[in-house]
């Protein structure tokens, strides 16, 4: 049961109220700087990973420091995206163009506008582009390859080479660019729906913790919503 205490008013955002540990008081006071609502005040463990609505990451909520690495980080604008699934890079086998747009239809985005990241993000966005486009540079003298493949190749051989060096290089690129954006190096998947973004919970340990522990029996408003507590 949530203990007794001074908690977000779940009827009116503006003002904090008291809850007695079994029903809300009449007592109310402005939310103040002493009752900061900070993201910690959102998080939800849900499995394996942490779960923050969209709504207060567009909002401009975000962590002291970086997710992943738990450095200091310059603020910096983030669009969180979707994972793409995995049955779209077998269409690739039908073209180049059909993943990349059925991609774009399936995928959702969360603009962050101030997100910390710090220079082992930035290191990893660098080295995921390095190899993307290694892998691009790859792929075409793949095509090379073939125009010069005598007539008397095994047919097996053949389709061997458009799979090894051909399609694994597209592949590998395609791959890589997924993990180049910013929203991938501090860890924040954005769900199907597009209502919240995840975040692994070992990188994300301690106010998942404290988040996990407050939503127990948390009060709820009128409309049926759940407040957790102020920190």
């Amino acid at each position: 049961m949530t203990p007794a205490g001074w908690y977000g008013d779940p009827d009116d955002a503006t003002q904090i109220r008291y809850w007695d540990g079994v029903a809300w008081t009449p007592h109310r006071s402005p939310l103040t700087a002493a009752a900061p609502v900070g993201i910690e005040s959102y998080l939800k463990r849900d499995g394996d990973r942490v779960v923050v609505p969209a709504s207060a990451i567009a909002g401009g909520l975000a962590p002291a420091a970086c997710v992943p690495h738990q450095r200091a980080g310059g603020a910096t604008a983030v669009k969180f995206v979707s994972k793409t699934p995995p049955w779209v890079y077998l269409t690739l086998f039908v073209g180049l163009i059909w993943p990349v747009i059925i991609a774009a239809i399936l995928r959702k985005t969360v603009a962050a506008p101030a997100w910390p990241v710090c220079d082992r993000c930035t290191s990893e966005r660098r080295r995921n582009l390095t190899w993307m486009w290694l892998s691009i540079a790859t792929w075409v003298p793949g095509f090379l390859l073939f125009s010069i493949l005598p007539s008397s190749t095994p047919e097996a051989l053949t389709w061997v080479l458009i799979g090894v060096v051909a399609l694994g290089p597209l592949i590998a690129a395609v791959w890589f660019s997924e993990r180049a954006s910013l929203s991938r190096a501090v860890r924040g998947e954005v769900s199907p729906d597009g209502f919240s973004v995840s975040f692994p919970t070992k990188v994300f340990p301690r106010p998942a913790a404290a988040a996990h522990a407050s939503t127990t029996a948390a009060p709820t408003g009128s409309s049926g919503a759940t407040y957790l507590p102020r920190h």
